[in-house]
């Protein structure tokens, strides 16, 4: 057998994680699509409404409400961001994939794309890193030529083992294996 070149296994690890970025961002994007059908269903049944109410009403020269809302009240933010990486357990999500699953789910926008960095950057990296600290929450990070540095965040709690767990996977105390009536002949 020969030995693969170190060169082509760079490739192979470079084409192996962009094929999981574009996995995760199809999962996004069919989230998002999904979003924004509810969205003009909701547009639709409203239009209807206001027209049946009242038929003089124009409800397409009601101006859009775009600013940007508050995340819903005090710790939503918070504990939407732990539900989009525990969501994701056993599988690992990125700093920029939990911003953009929170920008849907607030429907946040920005102006420009530097300002889009520092809200994740400030709000959103900071606020994984406290769970880090807390324990919720492992970091992993990644380093590729494509991508530069990558965090990959990963909830803790799968990895927590229940006591019925625990003990069914532990040996007993006998020195019998699972199942057995503790006699080794």
């Amino acid at each position: 057998m020969t030995k693969t070149p170190s060169y082509l296994k760079g490739l192979a690890e470079v084409r192996a994680r962009a094929a999981g970025e574009v996995q995760r961002y199809e999962r996004l994007m069919a989230e998002l699509a999904a979003r924004l059908e509810q969205a003009r269903e909701e547009l639709v049944a409203a239009d209807r409404l206001i027209v049946k109410f009242d038929a003089r009403l124009d409800p397409e020269k009601i101006p859009a409400i775009t600013e940007q809302r508050r995340y819903g009240g005090w710790g939503q933010l918070r504990k939407n961001l732990l539900e989009v990486v525990e969501q994701a357990y056993p599988d690992e999500v990125s700093t920029s994939e939990v911003g953009l699953v929170l920008q849907a789910r607030f429907g946040l926008e920005f102006p420009t794309a530097h300002r889009r960095k520092t809200w994740v950057t400030n709000t959103v990296r900071s606020a994984l890193r406290e769970f880090e600290a807390k324990g919720q929450l492992t970091r992993r990070t990644s380093h590729s030529p494509v991508t530069g540095a990558v965090c990959y965040w990963r909830s803790t709690s799968g990895d927590v083992l229940s006591l019925d767990r625990w003990r069914a996977q532990a040996p007993p105390a006998d020195g019998a294996t699972p199942g057995s009536d503790g006699d080794p002949e």
